[in-house]
């Protein structure tokens, strides 16, 4: 028995409304699409137990920074959640074959002891700034009033590989 799988592309005849007020009528992109104009604006639903219980979680005067606009923050790289899955994937597969390569050729056991207890005492500390800025971007992602800011920022808080690599390597 064979499955033939077929895929067709359905052209999106208008942008969506939030879309074209931003950007007009031209196409959007999936990040575009994904990214600008979902926060909740007028009818906040949730309010922090802790903090600053009278003021909604994502309200823009729960900072000092002013911005006409907080979506001009945006991700450079342009990451929505498909295009983040396929680029952590190689981040992943690039980072095995390097530590692949060490270990085949034995790199680290060659150098002097003296060198090896030099780059323990360096890299404990770089694992512990890295979980905490894992935890910093997490926390921004919480606090953030533009959808934007928060992808950008829950993208590099779930990027746990570095620290977790350290640990490894130690």
């Amino acid at each position: 028995m064979s499955i033939e799988i077929k895929t067709n592309s359905v052209e999106n005849l208008s942008p969506l409304w939030h879309i074209a007020r931003r950007f007009g009528d031209k196409p959007a992109t999936r990040y575009q699409e994904a990214s600008y104009d979902y926060e909740a604006k007028t009818n906040f639903h949730y309010r922090p137990r802790v903090g600053i219980p009278s003021t909604p979680r994502t309200y823009p005067t729960r900072t000092a920074i002013r911005m006409e606009d907080w979506c001009a923050v945006s991700d450079p790289r342009q990451f929505y959640y498909g295009a983040y899955v396929g680029n952590r994937a190689k981040m992943q597969e690039s980072a095995e074959t390097s530590f692949g390569f060490c270990e085949k050729r034995e790199l680290l056991t060659r150098l002097s002891e003296e060198t090896q207890k030099q780059l323990l005492r360096l890299l404990v500390p770089l694992r512990h700034v890295e979980l905490g800025a894992n935890m910093n971007n997490a926390k921004i992602a919480g606090d953030a009033t533009a959808t934007t800011v928060s992808q950008m920022h829950i993208y590099l808080g779930w990027i746990v590989g570095h620290w977790q690599y350290l640990s490894v390597c130690i």
